[in-house]
């Protein structure tokens, strides 16, 4: 399972990894599972997304800009990202224009990641 609630400190966090999918269909499959956690949940979520070592296809920029119009305002705290580098990081800069996202951040290191989405 590609996506699953981990523990940071005593609080939960939707871990989503991208990493191993080898096509934009497993990227698909990865995002509509959490999109169906995030709708389900009370509370507003924290989500760490790791994308190392994996590229966003055209329809899967589609579909994660959509799901952020959907979910994001309504059912996502903050996001923290890792394995955003070169094209990436001009993606997400298209992402945040689009969705109106505002805490959402790309992160080296997974600790520090963790840290900022609890605090």
């Amino acid at each position: 399972m590609a996506t699953s609630w981990i523990e940071h400190k005593g609080k939960k966090i939707l871990f989503v990894d991208y990493r191993g999918c080898k096509s934009e269909d497993e990227m698909m499959a990865v995002l509509n599972e959490e999109v169906g956690i995030e709708k389900k949940a009370i509370a507003k979520v924290a989500v760490l997304a790791n994308y190392s070592g994996v590229h966003a296809g055209s329809r899967y920029m589609d579909a994660v800009k959509k799901a952020g119009k959907e979910v994001r305002n309504e059912k996502t705290a903050k996001t923290a990202l890792l394995g955003i580098d070169g094209l990436k990081k001009v993606l997400l800069s298209g992402y945040i224009a689009f969705t109106g996202a505002k805490d959402i951040k790309a992160f080296e290191n997974e600790s520090e990641a963790k840290d900022w989405l609890i605090a």
